[in-house]
């Protein structure tokens, strides 16, 4: 069935199976098991949800909105994704707590919704596909591609923490913002 975590405190060492869809809008999830929502998750910042120090895994889709507020990530949480991450708007986020947070993909991370600038507070290790359609996505906690990034004209990809290595050639449409990490790699960038 379906699971709500809408505030509170998921916890634990034990593992949350949820073959429904996980609906997220608020509340934290911490300790050191898994949640796998195999049903797909709809994570909503409308009330500050954190993932901090916890692994949550998305073989499905997760569609994620902004009604206002910042979804947190640190404590050495990990987001493991082998299906989609579907940003639908512009939203918030931020690095909280420390030991940082990571974002494996595997699948596809795409920005597909809003003109303005939606935020990924993890270190993203990037091994499938990472596109942004419109708007900006700004990656925060530096990360590694070794495929490569796909921006549409009309769309942009920032760099704003951490070191980000391009493991391969980027041949990017759209506009592409250093402001305050370090762009290394292998790889070479046209923009």
């Amino acid at each position: 069935g379906d699971v709500r975590l809408g505030g509170g405190e998921l916890t634990g060492a034990g593992d949350l199976t949820v073959n429904g869809q996980l609906t997220w809008t608020a509340g934290r999830m911490s300790g050191a098991g898994r949640t796998v929502a195999n049903g797909g998750i709809l994570l909503d910042n409308s009330g500050y949800p954190e993932l901090m120090g916890r692994t949550l895994e998305n073989p499905a889709t997760m569609i994620w909105i902004d009604n206002g507020n910042d979804f947190r990530a640190g404590n050495g949480a990990v987001l493991n994704n082998t299906g989609t991450i579907d940003i639908q708007m512009d939203t918030s986020a931020q690095v909280w707590g420390s030991g940082g947070a990571t974002l494996n993909n595997t699948g596809t991370i795409r920005k597909s919704g809003g003109t303005g600038t939606s935020s990924i507070p993890m270190f993203v290790h990037n091994t499938g596909t990472l596109e942004v359609q419109t708007g900006k996505l700004r990656l925060m906690d530096g990360g590694s591609t070794s495929t490569s990034l796909q921006v549409d004209a009309a769309a942009a990809v920032w760099f704003d923490g951490g070191t980000f290595s391009l493991d391969v050639n980027n041949n990017v449409a759209g506009d592409v913002r250093l402001g305050g990490g370090e762009l290394t790699g292998a790889g070479d960038l046209t923009v």
